[in-house]
């Protein structure tokens, strides 16, 4: 049997999001890794998986920290990545499973990296040993619940890790049609305070938990003032956003 890590996106919380690849793999796989915060913690990945794949006896928890210690992460990502490399060594097919996209702001990124700074041609070479399989992100997944395009004719967008400092928002606002701000947990306040006092109180959508029972949506900056904000929400900003329906 040929060593083989796949890399899979398992979508942004609908299991029918999922792709008919992805299925068919996790499905056949030896080992189904799945990233954790921490040992006792749940596996989001797998808790979209649950319901469709019959992964018992198959399933190791890797733990990921979520720390502003590089040190440590980085101590955590190369002993991951010599469990993974342990088990290719012994011809079995691996999966990584990720929430959206594997190779959209995912841990398996990590991984990937730190695969490639080892000699593993005593097993295959790097591109015969990974396979990646794309996943619908969570930008793709709440645009499509909202019936919101993401961009029409020649717009511009941007993607931002986080909220940026407030002084680099106006610039950002004016050279590009379309932003989409993740992890919204930092400058957060104030951010709330700048739309409102530069216009636009209209001109965006926050979606929090996309497709998941927790889901909540709003277009009302009044609702976001005192609400906690969760890790998996995010905000399209657009210039012209229009009146947003949502099912």
């Amino acid at each position: 049997m040929e060593a083989k890590l796949f890399g899979i996106g398992v979508g942004p919380g609908d299991p029918e999001l999922m792709t008919i690849k992805a299925k068919r793999i996790l499905n056949e796989v030896d080992i189904i890794f799945t990233p954790v915060s921490r040992e006792n913690k749940k596996s989001r990945a797998l808790e979209i998986i649950e319901d469709i794949i019959d992964y018992e006896d198959r399933i190791k928890k890797l733990v990921f920290p979520m720390s502003a210690d590089q040190t440590k992460k980085k101590k955590y990502w190369k002993r991951n990545t010599q469990i993974i490399i342990g088990k290719l060594k012994e011809n079995k097919k691996l999966a990584f499973i990720t929430i959206g996209d594997p190779l959209f702001y995912g841990t398996y990124n990590y991984i990937l990296k730190n695969i490639k700074k080892e000699n593993t041609e005593e097993i295959g070479s790097f591109d015969n040993l990974i396979e990646t399989i794309p996943g619908i992100t969570s930008i793709n997944a709440s645009t499509a619940r909202l019936n919101l395009p993401l961009t029409c004719g020649d717009e511009k967008l941007i993607i931002l890790p986080g909220i940026p400092d407030i002084k680099e928002i106006e610039g950002i606002l004016a050279d590009f049609e379309n932003v989409v701000i993740l992890k919204l947990s930092r400058n957060y306040k104030q951010f709330i305070n700048f739309l409102k006092d530069s216009g636009y109180e209209n001109k965006f959508a926050f979606i929090s938990k996309c497709n998941y029972t927790e889901e909540f949506i709003t277009t009302d900056l009044a609702e976001l003032e005192e609400r906690e904000i969760d890790y998996l929400s995010l905000m399209i900003l657009k210039n012209e956003i229009g009146e947003i329906h949502h099912v």
